[in-house]
């Protein structure tokens, strides 16, 4: 396997942390780590932080993610997509706000993602 990029979503919960643990070993990998808590980040990955592999982004806010991943300057070759968001409450329960920050993570950060990486992807 050719070296490649991957981008781990949600990497700070326990599902993200696990994911990591199963990939860091594979020398034909860089893991790049994503989380919208940068304490959070460099206490569960500090060498990452220290090297700068890491995406800082809160995916409830779309705008402000297309202008994270805009800057990004690497290509992801390979997205794992872990973050997500689930309030337990009925949806008539819910707040409007809440209900968008769920849609923004759970689907549109994921394909605002896979297009502004796709293009790289195939090339590779």
């Amino acid at each position: 396997m050719e070296n490649r990029n991957v981008l781990i979503t949600g990497a700070t919960g326990d599902l993200g942390q696990a994911i990591y643990k199963d990939l860091i070993n594979n020398k034909n990998l860089t893991i790049f780590v994503h989380g919208k808590d940068f304490s959070s980040l460099k206490c569960l990955y500090p060498e990452e932080t220290k090297k700068g592999l890491y995406l800082l982004a809160d995916f409830s806010s779309i705008s402000k993610l297309e202008k994270k991943i805009r800057v990004f300057p690497y290509h992801i070759d390979i997205i794992i997509n872990n973050a997500g968001n689930y309030e337990s409450a009925e949806l008539t329960k819910l707040s409007s706000s809440n209900v968008l920050a769920q849609i923004n993570i759970n689907y549109l950060s994921a394909l605002l993602l896979v297009h502004h990486f796709l293009k790289k992807m195939k090339q590779n």
